[in-house]
Parts: structure tokens; sequence; C-alpha cells
């Protein structure tokens, strides 16, 4: 099979996606288990020839995308009054996510691309996940539209959870570059901010784990001279304080 796949889909087709870079190099924490599933996806296509292959690629494309979600609750935990979604409840959380990660007038467009490629790759796979009437291009669809909604989903939560900004605030150019250092006085722990190349402004530096962090958004408020901390706690602000 391999020297099939060679000779008659030839190796311009092999050669690039042998090149892709390994995972660590994405800077992509927490959410390397979920491209680790998207990997294995890839891996059974390339091994599959029949119906039964073609669902079994369908639930690898089901449980890298149940596996994003699953990460990003705890990275952007329900915050909401209402009742929250159900664990399993891809769609609700995706909803929620892209809400969160995506939210603003400005982010509508984005929003509403990142959610529906979303919903549209849940919904493929899971119909080639029960299908028998299914042959390798849906398999290989299956799995290119998850790969694309993982990494889309999971480009705009980072970016939301390390507070980075589309712009520099301080001369508003795009090229931000993440910089990383580890902590002097910890060994293994790792921080990372934001940093403008042209003005060298940098932006608060966020601990990087393998395990997500919950980001809360509430807002803080300082009342007499009470401190009353900001959530997630970088600082703590005092009445009075610019």
């Amino acid at each position: 099979m391999d020297l099939a796949v060679t000779f008659h889909m030839g190796p311009m087709l092999r050669m690039p996606r042998s090149e892709k870079p390994t995972i660590s190099s994405g800077q992509i924490e927490p959410f390397a288990t979920a491209f680790e599933t998207v990997s294995a996806a890839h891996d059974a296509l390339g091994q599959a020839h029949k119906v039964a292959d073609y669902q079994a690629v369908g639930v690898r494309c089901r449980e890298a995308l149940v596996t994003f979600t699953a990460i990003a609750q705890v990275a952007i935990p329900w915050t909401d009054e209402t009742e929250p979604p159900k664990k399993s409840d891809f769609k609700g959380w995706i909803d929620h996510i892209c809400r969160a990660a995506l939210s603003g007038e400005t982010n509508k467009q984005r929003r509403q691309l990142f959610k529906t490629q979303a919903d549209a790759a849940w919904t493929f796979v899971n119909w080639l996940t029960h299908s028998t009437s299914s042959h390798w291009h849906d398999a290989e669809a299956a799995v290119s539209a998850t790969e694309s909604a993982v990494s889309l989903c999971t480009n705009a939560v980072t970016l939301f959870i390390r507070n980075v900004p589309n712009e520099c605030p301080n001369c508003g150019d795009h090229r931000l570059t993440p910089l990383r250092a580890e902590n002097p006085h910890v060994g293994g722990e790792v921080w990372e901010r934001a940093f403008c190349t042209q003005c060298e402004w940098a932006g608060e530096p966020v601990r990087i784990t393998d395990e997500p962090t919950p980001f809360i958004t509430r807002e803080g408020r300082s009342d007499d001279e009470c401190v009353i901390p900001t959530v997630p706690l970088r600082k703590l602000i005092r009445p009075g304080d610019e």
C-alpha cells in the first residue's frame, strides 16, 4: 500500500505531509491532545479501503472534536446564570466558546465562520460514523473539516486566554510575536507574552501549562479601602490607582 500511494498518488502529495511541524512546535498547549487525535484520524485515513474503515475515521474525527470542547470547557468555563450545556453538547459549547473568544460586533463574521465550520464538521463526521454508503473521499473530507475546525477554534481560544490583541496597542502593528521564558526560581515553569517587533511593546505574561486553566471573564471592582481583585488574578488594584 505504501508503494501504491507513493507511485499512484505521487511523492509531491506525500512529502508536504511528512514535513508538517511537530505538535510541540505549534505552541498550542493545552490543546495538543486534540491535535494528536486529528493525527490519528489522518493515520486511519491512510489505511482506509472499505466502509467500516471510513466509519472508523469518522469516530476518530468525532473524538478529536469532543476532545477540543472538553479542554475548552475548562479553559473558558460557563459563567452565565443560566444552566450550562451538557458536557456532551458539542454545538452548545462551541457556541459559548466562540461567543467568549470572539466577542463583540467587530468579531461577528469571524465568530460566524468558526461556529459554522465546527457545526458542519460535527454533523458530517456523525453522519460518516453511521453511514453504510460512504466512500474514501467522504472520509478525507471528514478529516479535512475536522482539522480545519479544531485549528481555527484552537487559535481563537489560545489568543483569547493568552491576552493576545489583534494589533499592538502602542503602535498598531499586526506582527506580534510570542515570547517565552522559564521562571528562574521555579524549574519547568514557563511563561509567555505577546511582543511587538516594531516598538518592543510587551503584553502581560501568562503561565503556559499542558493542563487547561480556567479563564474567568468577570470584572473586578473597588469599594472603599478594600482590595477587590480582578479574575484571573494578575494584579491587585486599590482605590485611587490608575
